[in-house]
């Protein structure tokens, strides 16, 4: 990898997480978008996206099955792939696509995106309710200044 390029995710809100903050394992959250590499900074990557967001309204996240996911078969809670989750996903990628980042696992986005929350501390997504999320972070993994934490560049609200 470029050692110019900074990887990011974008992730939906689950529970709320800090701009500014580290953090070494994420809050509970629906990844959105896998890591991707781009030399694009945090400003300009939110400047790119924040129209997407903008026009994108609170997004329901209803849960499946709890399943072992993953090479590392972490256990997490399947979403339902609903139409607006999708749609918003399809957005993302085809934005990113355009602004030329490379995919740390290019078989997760596109046609291969699964939603999920992963178990955090022992807790997961309530299995009869759903989540109405209503924001969305830009995350900066391996930060210059943080490490191998989770660095918290942006929050989006979906309107």
């Amino acid at each position: 990898m470029n050692p110019e390029f900074t990887t990011y995710l974008l992730a939906l809100e689950v529970a709320p997480m800090t701009v500014g903050q580290a953090y070494e394992q994420l809050p509970m959250h629906c990844t959105v978008m896998h890591r991707f590499h781009s030399v694009l900074t945090p400003t300009e990557l939110v400047a790119a996206l924040q129209p997407i967001f903008s026009a994108t309204a609170p997004i329901e996240l209803l849960p499946a099955e709890h399943v072992a996911f993953g090479p590392k078969k972490q256990l997490v809670t399947l979403v339902e792939q609903t139409p607006h989750l999708l749609a918003l996903h399809a957005e993302l990628f085809a934005a990113l696509n355009k602004l030329g980042v490379q995919y740390t696992e290019a078989d997760w986005v596109g046609d291969g995106y699964v939603p999920h929350v992963t178990d955090k501390q022992g807790k997961r997504l309530p299995a009869r309710s759903s989540t109405l999320s209503s924001a969305a972070y830009l995350i900066s993994v391996q930060h210059p200044l943080q490490g191998h934490a989770r660095f918290i560049e942006h929050k989006f609200e979906l309107l």
